[in-house]
């Protein structure tokens, strides 16, 4: 596909540069042009979906991981209850984006029950290594 997103991009953020910003007579204006410049720098356009995707199916698989865990016990069963986790079937961009988002809300959701089992069993090895791989997926 040509132009790539990423050439797009650039191309767009060439004409903020040498087209708008000299237009620009406040200050406060150009800052928030350098600012929204340096967004449209930061990510990496070609592959924005794959990386969304590969995100989600991480986060996804953590969350099996806990249920795993969580059903391996009667007690822990007991405490966490049903952990519902739908196969994500999307398509493009927005399909993926709005798993991620049902992902991030079951973590949300969970790591407070999470905390109060780790607090109740504080040798929990395994429950300390889910909570920690669960916050660093859904911070990214």
């Amino acid at each position: 596909m040509r132009p790539t997103p990423t050439e797009l991009i650039t191309q767009v953020r060439r004409v903020l540069r040498d087209v708008i910003e000299p237009e620009l007579s406040s200050g406060y204006a150009r800052a928030r042009l350098a600012e929204v410049r340096a967004v449209l720098a930061q990510v990496d356009w070609d592959n924005a979906g794959l990386h969304l995707m590969t995100h989600t199916t991480a986060l996804r698989d953590a969350l099996g991981d806990l249920r795993a865990w969580a059903h391996a016990d009667e007690q822990r069963r007991a405490h966490f209850g049903q952990i519902d986790l739908p196969e994500p079937d999307a398509a493009d961009f927005a399909g993926w984006n709005h798993w991620h988002s049902h992902y991030t809300g079951v973590v949300t959701a969970l790591i407070d029950p999470l905390e109060d089992w780790l607090r109740a069993h504080p040798d929990d090895a395994d429950g300390a290594a889910l909570r920690h791989k669960l916050l660093t997926l859904s911070a990214c």
